[in-house]
Parts: structure tokens; C-alpha cells; sequence
């Protein structure tokens, strides 16, 4: 069993709150205890996501920073980094 923690943030009903779980830290929009919208994605406060979600999933436009300094900017779709986007490596290499 998850070890899950949720806490409404902001205005009521506003649609904000944050999640804690075993090795994630969610902060952003959502829909019924969903990440839905632009949310922050933090796991172990190293890796992080930044960007749009939909239905619990990386879907639309948004940022992933590896653990190694890596980034990839550009298109999600269920979780992955799928089309248009640029991957820059943490020694400087850059991938359109």
C-alpha cells in the first residue's frame, strides 16, 4: 500500500493541491485527486518535471531535468517525451 498524503492548496475549489508520496512531491492543478493542467513533478528532490498534465500522465508541453543535468523541453504524451523538443546533455550537447 502507497504511503499517499493530499492537501488542497489555495482558494476553495480552485482546483490546486499538492501530493506526497513515497518518493514524489506533486505540486499543480487538478481534477479529483488527478494531476490535471500545469503542474511541478519533483521525485527524491532531484529529478523534476515541469509542465502540463493529463489524467495523472506528462502530456502536452513541458520540461524534464535528469538527475545527471540533462533537460528535455518539448512535447509529452503519456508520460514520455514524444515529437518536437530539444534535449540538451549536461556537457553542453545539444539535440532539435
Amino acid at each position: 500500500m502507497t504511503n499517499t498524503n493530499y492537501q488542497q492548496t489555495g482558494e476553495k475549489n480552485s482546483g490546486a493541491f499538492q501530493k506526497l508520496g513515497q518518493n514524489y512531491k506533486y505540486i499543480g492543478r487538478s481534477n479529483r485527486e488527478n494531476k490535471q493542467g500545469f503542474g511541478i513533478q519533483i521525485w527524491n528532490e532531484e529529478a523534476k518535471y515541469c509542465g502540463n498534465f493529463k489524467d495523472n500522465q506528462a502530456n502536452g508541453i513541458g520540461k524534464f531535468i535528469h538527475l545527471d543535468g540533462d533537460i528535455y523541453f518539448g512535447d509529452f504524451i503519456n508520460d514520455r517525451a514524444f515529437g518536437f523538443g530539444t534535449y540538451t546533455h549536461s556537457n553542453g550537447a545539444l539535440y532539435v
